[in-house]
């Protein structure tokens, strides 16, 4: 390895480090979405009544799908972020380029992406807790999860947030584009989420392939490409920038 390329690797742990420890407005925007995904979660996802020999009952759903989606959400508009002025500029307090800033940016959306889904799947075994001590813990039926359940569950929360974080990404590069990227944007987004093909929206189907893939490892393999493919799209566009913009 040449002591250039060595130096380059320094330079994008540099701005790797500098980012985990500058940015972090950004973990504490993380807990509190988290927490308020959890409130959302104490809302009914449904229910229902029924009667069995004589015996009428009913039930009421509780799932904390609403921490996810907020971690989601978080993700998406953290990744947007990155790419705006105020945070590009912060590279250049080192010796760098688009390449390394990329990098160091890839690395810091692998960290963003690994807390999010750790502290999601915290949140949830907490939002458990909570259930239990606040409603009628006679009267709960929970799923049980034991180590193994938890680590896959962190790992495919790791997946979906990498993969909406790759998303937010590009489409911040491409707004850096002056008043083309702004134009194409919005118009590709509003596109995608009014195309129908047959009685799906094409955001629905697109989803799916990732959503209802039942063998793990293709899931893995389709996030890791399709993230891989966004990122890499992402660094030819910056790299076509000038230096600074």
């Amino acid at each position: 390895m040449s002591t250039t390329e060595v130096s380059k690797w320094q330079v994008v742990m540099k701005q790797f480090h500098y980012k985990r420890k500058a940015y972090v407005s950004i973990f504490l925007t993380l807990i509190f979405v988290q927490i308020l995904g959890m409130l959302f979660s104490f809302t009914s996802n449904g229910g229902g009544s029924g009667d069995s020999i004589g015996i009428s009952y009913g039930y009421t759903l509780y799932s904390s799908s609403a921490i996810i989606m907020m971690t989601l959400l978080w993700a998406f508009i953290s990744s947007l972020l990155l790419t705006t002025k105020a945070y590009k500029f912060d590279d250049f307090l080192f010796v760098t380029n688009r390449l390394t800033s990329n990098v160091s940016n890839v690395l810091f959306l692998l960290f963003m992406s690994l807390l999010g889904a750790i502290t999601t799947s915290l949140a949830s075994l907490v939002f458990r807790l909570l259930l239990f001590l606040l409603k009628d813990s006679e009267s709960l039926v929970m799923m049980n999860m034991g180590i193994g359940d938890w680590i896959m569950g962190v790992v495919v929360a790791f997946l979906y947030i990498l993969l909406v974080a790759t998303i937010g990404y590009l489409i911040g590069t491409v707004f850096q584009w002056g008043i083309i990227g702004r134009i194409l944007v919005p118009v590709v987004v509003l596109s995608t989420l009014f195309s129908r093909q047959g009685e799906d929206s094409l955001v629905v189907l697109i989803g799916s392939i990732y959503v209802e893939e039942p063998v793990f490892l293709l899931y893995f393999v389709k996030v890791f490409l399709t993230a891989g493919l966004l990122l890499t799209l992402s660094t030819i566009l910056t790299n076509r920038m000038e230096v600074r913009s």
